[in-house]
């Protein structure tokens, strides 16, 4: 894992989606609608453990990507209901000890599949919002600590199957 700053981060975000792109000022977070990506919003569950599963199917969605970028923001919007220690435990063992507001940027390889998961569990826990996105650019999620999370794709088939298995799964939440 490699830790980004804001500025390292929306850099590599703008070479990995190959196309001229906005980006929020105030969320670094690009704004993929307006060139033709198409957003579809879910609702948290409320279970710990499906929060855990739903971190590790989304997580498994970028498996197939050389890099993955995790973007943290908002890690304290609710305290009560937060532990930082924990992410900073945890990204010490990533050989990371800066600040996660001057380096919110996590960029895993591949092999480090289960290091995504991982943090996103903790941003699904803790109501952070958090975007990912992979080094191809074609697929991006962006998780809200308004507890929804939005699939944001180019290509409907190429996710249609993840889609159905995501709402199959939400169905029997219901």
């Amino acid at each position: 894992m490699t830790s980004l700053d804001r500025k390292s981060l929306v850099s590599w975000m703008g070479q990995s989606l190959a196309i001229e792109v906005q980006f929020n000022s105030q969320t670094c977070i690009p704004q993929l609608q307006a060139v033709g990506y198409t957003v579809t919003r879910y609702k948290f569950p409320a279970d710990s453990g499906r929060k855990v599963y739903l971190a590790r199917m989304i997580a498994s969605l970028f498996k197939v990507e050389q890099n993955i970028l995790v973007y943290l923001q908002n890690v304290g919007v609710f305290p009560s209901s937060s532990h930082r220690p924990l992410l900073y435990r945890l990204r010490e063992a990533w050989g990371e000890r800066r600040n996660v507001e001057e380096f919110p940027g996590h960029l895993f390889a591949a092999a480090e599949i289960d290091d995504v998961a991982s943090l996103l569990i903790l941003a699904y826990e803790f109501f952070w919002d958090c975007f990912i996105i992979g080094e191809g650019g074609s697929l991006a999620v962006y998780i809200s600590h308004d507890e929804y999370y939005d699939l944001i794709y180019l290509d409907e088939a190429g996710i249609a199957d993840f889609k159905w298995k995501l709402e199959t799964w939400n169905s029997k939440t219901a």
